[in-house]
Parts: C-alpha cells; structure tokens; sequence
C-alpha cells in the first residue's frame, strides 16, 4: 500500500480541500507516472497556470514553497522511476518523512545539475595513462573509472554505471541514493544507448591505435558501445584465465632470464624485463618479496668481467640489505 494522492498533497500543504482536490485532477490525471517526462519548464508553467485559470475552483495561487514541493515531487519520482521503484510514498509516511524525502530530491538533482556542467570537459579528457597492452590496464582502467564518476549521462546518472560488473540492475535502498543508482538503473533503452556511444568515445580515444588492446575491440567499433567494449578489454586483461597467463609468463620469463654480457643481450634490456616480470606478478596479486627478488639476482648475472663487482654488491648486502 502507499499514500493516497490526497494524502501526498496535504501533507504537502495544498489547502483547502477544493484548491488539492482540483490540482489533483489537474497535476496527477495520469498518476504518479504523469510526472516521470515532466520538465522544470513544464512544472513550473503548470504551477504559474493555476493562478491564471477561471475554472471552478481555480484561481489557485501557489506559494514558493508550495511550489518548490511540487517540483521536488516530480523529482523524487523521477528519481525512482530511474531505479524501477514504486513511484509513491509507503503507506504510514508521515509528513516529516515525506517532506525530508522531497527536500532530498530537490538536493540531489541541484548536486546533478552542478555534476553535469562540470563533467562536460571530461568528456574530451586524454588520460594520463594510454592504453596498450596488460601493463597499462590497472592504471588506465582507475582512469577510466574516475573520469566517468565526473560525467553525468542522459539518464542523469554518473556514466560509470555503463562499465559496471554485473549487468543486471540492482537497486539497494539501504545505501545512498547516488551510489545506489550506478547499480540500480538498467543497461537498455535509448537513453543508454546513448550513455554507451559516450563511453566508447572516451575509451577509443583513450586506447593506442595498432595496439595489443586496440585489436581487442577493433571489430566492435561499429557498434559504439562502450560497454562491450570495457567487457572486451577486460575478458583480455581481467579474466581468471588471462591474468594465469600472464602469470604463467612471467614466471617462465624469470626462469630464463639472466644477464652474460653487452654483446648477446644488454643489461639494459635485462633489467627491463627483469622489472617487467615482477611488476606483472604484483599487478595479478602474485608479488615477490624484495629479499626474493635480491637472492634470485646474484645468479642471473653471469658476466664474468663484473663478477668481482657482484661479489663486493653481496658482502655489501649481507651488512646493509
């Protein structure tokens, strides 16, 4: 059960019962569900309208406040329509409840409005970090996260909703709205579509060309969609399957990998796969402890011309590791 349409209005604070009763029937002919396309514009000219009418028992003058409550209205029930929730106020509501919850709406659709101008530079940011290949793809994939946190889509939802990990909507009523709703509003519709078309911008744009992850989503670019996108990219770099792979390369990398002198391999290029190999085992939660690391490097240096050094290094480290 929830609040009657006359319980609504009177608790916010249309009076007499002819003035509620009229914009009842005015306002809410359609139900709550009238109000979900409703604009600022529209509301506000519905509300300037109620003055300028004839008709029994119009004219009815709204206050400010009233006015504001009206909106906020709208608000809240665009809010839970978003989410796919029951549009109304639980029976038993009381006024307080339901007046804090429309001064809640009223808030968060001017932090949205403040989101929304701000985050429209991001939508042609270049990230700190392009993205190549798995050494990039921690870095590159937080970038993307928190430069689509700044991005207020069509559907007035941060566009990180779109690379979101489970696909369906599951809205959680017990955390705050707006972390709530990133999680609650579905993947379909047109207004998705083009949320998606946004988030395929950013990452195209965002991702090396001729790289190993451009190939990833190469033949997906017709279809504008950052999220098949993101679920590509991390089928390549996120996946149980994909991440073993790496691990299991880097541990064969280690295996072989030594240092015999400037000519057949530089010590340069050693140490850059050196470094490259234990940065993959970290990245993949599979980190080598440092003393690990310093035991394993005594023997891949087989330089005979640098032994004496290496031997002045080891002394060195047993007294001051």
């Amino acid at each position: 059960m929830a609040l009657t349409n006359v319980q609504m209005m009177n608790m916010i604070g249309i009076q007499p019962a002819a003035n509620r009763n009229a914009i009842i029937a005015d306002l809410l002919s359609e139900g709550l569900d009238g109000l979900t396309h409703m604009t600022d514009e529209e509301v506000r000219e519905t509300c300037v309208s109620y003055a300028k009418r004839t008709d029994a028992p119009f004219p009815v003058v709204l206050t400010p406040v009233q006015r504001q409550r009206i909106k906020s209205l709208v608000l809240y029930v665009k809010d839970r329509d978003r989410v796919g929730e029951p549009l109304g106020f639980p029976a038993g509501t009381t006024q307080a409840e339901l007046r804090t919850a429309l001064t809640e709406a009223l808030e968060r659709d001017c932090r949205r409005r403040d989101q929304k101008k701000a985050g429209e530079s991001f939508l042609d940011t270049i990230f700190n970090t392009k993205l190549k290949s798995a050494k990039e793809w921690e870095k590159w994939s937080e970038e993307l996260s928190s430069t689509l946190c700044q991005i207020i889509g069509v559907r007035g939802v941060p566009l990180t909703y779109v690379i979101r990990l489970v696909d369906a909507a599951n809205f959680d009523a017990t955390i705050p709205y707006d972390e709530a709703v990133i999680q609650g509003v579905t993947l379909n519709g047109p207004e998705y579509v083009q949320d998606a078309r946004a988030v395929h911008k950013i990452i195209l744009k965002n991702v090396v060309e001729d790289s190993d992850a451009y190939t990833y989503i190469k033949t997906l670019i017709c279809h504008k969609n950052g999220r098949r996108d993101i679920q590509a990219l991390r089928e390549r770099y996120s996946s149980d399957a994909s991440r073993q792979a790496i691990i299991n390369k880097a541990r064969k990398d280690l295996k072989t990998l030594c240092y015999k002198n400037e000519r057949s391999f530089s010590f340069e290029k050693f140490s850059s796969k050196l470094q490259k190999a234990y940065n993959e085992l970290e990245d993949n939660q599979r980190a080598v402890d440092n003393g690990t690391i310093v035991d394993d490097l005594w023997p891949r240096i087989q330089a005979s011309e640098i032994q004496i050094y290496v031997a002045s290094l080891k002394v060195a480290y047993k007294s001051n590791p």
